[in-house]
């Protein structure tokens, strides 16, 4: 801006909203344009700028997962939530995964490259992993996450993870994974 804010801060301001449903609710409400607020947010889940900004926004998505009765409209194509939840927690691609697996992926998660980055903020993993832990609390919402092939990007965060309650939080998120829904 002119004046030299960054205004990093704010998206800590909306997470905080986010806590309330009518907040939530008003994230999620489409414009005339057909884009929702949350919808503008997703593009700094990975913004390079700042963590406290990638924080505040992550923060903001995993609240907004809360709300399990707009999980089919946070699951839709258009928005893409689960790349925008999964990228950040992928490094370069391993060698162990197979062509089969990697078609799987979505497009942006396929064959990352050596200079691919796991997020490097553990409370900020562990904020993705909750949304995405949120987001299998229904059925179609793990059907979904299966689909997507989720389970590789864990597989992998979970070899390399470092820090002891993210690497909980993904084997709780791999365990309601792979259970049967019967």
């Amino acid at each position: 801006s002119k004046t030299g804010a960054t205004l990093h801060y704010l998206a800590n301001i909306l997470a905080n909203l986010s806590q309330v449903e009518a907040a939530r609710e008003e994230l999620m409400l489409e414009s005339k344009e057909g884009e929702s607020d949350l919808e503008r947010l997703l593009a700094f889940t990975a913004y390079p700028g700042s963590s406290v900004r990638r924080g505040g926004v992550v923060a903001t998505v995993r609240n907004c997962c809360l709300a399990t009765s707009h999980h089919s409209w946070l699951l839709r194509e258009p928005l893409d939530l689960l790349t925008r939840l999964t990228l950040p927690l992928a490094g370069p691609s391993p060698e162990d995964v197979t062509d089969e697996e990697m078609e799987g992926l979505h497009l942006e998660r396929q064959y990352l490259g050596e200079e691919k980055q796991v997020e490097s903020d553990p409370e900020i993993r562990k904020m993705l992993l909750e949304a995405l832990t949120q987001l299998a609390a229904t059925r179609a919402g793990r059907e979904r996450l299966r689909e997507k092939n989720i389970y590789i990007v864990l597989r992998q965060l979970h070899r390399e993870e470092q820090d002891r309650e993210v690497k909980l939080a993904t084997e709780n998120l791999v365990d309601i994974l792979i259970k049967k829904e019967e």
